[in-house]
């Protein structure tokens, strides 16, 4: 597992994430599907984006037809893991474009 100062950094400095919204990201890291924490892990430390699919959604489809990045892809995958028919119904509804 990463730690707080370290992760809150990466987001900050890496993603260009405002300082709150890495906070609140990490703490959402903490509590995430052991296989969506491994993959962020992993995304971290070597820059892979492992190949995951929940309910024909995957990293890649996420980024390509949702504009998402590794990470917001990362953590609606944990959403579809956690409430899929909510998660599913929110995909299917669109999302608003966050500038950072």
């Amino acid at each position: 597992m990463m730690e707080k100062e370290e992760f809150i950094s990466w987001l900050v400095k890496d993603h260009g994430y405002p300082q709150k919204g890495a906070e609140i990201i990490y703490k959402e890291y903490l509590c995430l599907d052991i296989t969506i924490q491994e993959a962020l892990q992993n995304y971290r430390e070597n820059n892979i984006i492992q190949l995951l699919e929940v309910e024909g959604y995957s990293v890649q489809t996420l980024q390509k037809d949702h504009g998402m990045n590794v990470i917001a892809a990362l953590l609606t995958l944990d959403y579809l893991i956690k409430d899929p028919k909510k998660a599913l119904r929110s995909l299917k509804k669109g999302h608003d474009s966050v500038r950072i």
